[in-house]
């Protein structure tokens, strides 16, 4: 009867609805998954910046000691060749190189840290969408249970008045 035939598919839709529902929390904890693993690989990018940029101020406060030690010669009077200039002169060119190579360092972890936040804006669907989108299917299918007892009723109520 058409009844049945409207009754077989709603139940129909209500189970592809309900399958659409179950694939949106799927997909929302594997984004919740995604969002928690690049937030740890931030995290620990920003940790990892922070010490590079903490031996980056190390570095400087060193090779800012040793141009004054050099300077500090060159006034006196010393000669440049002496063993004490070519050491102090050594040692600030030790340091410069540690400076050079900590100021790498960091911009080699910016640019890291940056590209991680890039990828995680540019997720394909945020977590408000999907809340939506499983919100909507969640009344869409209320929608159609109501409208499957309602026709389980009105059959009922059929059904009754031809016993009367």
């Amino acid at each position: 009867s058409m009844e049945d035939a409207i009754f077989l598919f709603l139940l129909t839709y209500a189970a592809f609805t309900d399958r659409e529902r179950k694939n949106k929390m799927k997909e929302l904890a594997g984004l919740d998954r995604k969002s928690a693993r690049t937030q740890k690989l931030r995290d620990d990018k920003n940790a990892e910046l922070g010490q590079a940029e903490k031996a980056l101020t190390d570095q400087e406060a060193l090779l800012q000691s040793a141009r004054a030690k050099v300077q500090s010669l060159e006034t006196r009077g010393v000669a440049e060749g002496s063993q004490e200039m070519r050491s102090a002169r050594e040692r600030l060119e030790t340091f410069e190189a540690g400076v050079e190579r900590c100021e790498a360092d960091v911009a080699r972890l910016e640019h890291e840290y940056k590209a991680l936040q890039r990828e995680d804006d540019q997720s394909p669907k945020s977590r408000d969408i999907m809340f939506m989108e499983l919100e909507r299917l969640t009344q869409d299918r209320d929608k159609l249970m109501n409208m499957v007892r309602s026709v389980l009723e009105k059959s009922d109520r059929n059904i009754e008045k031809i016993f009367r």
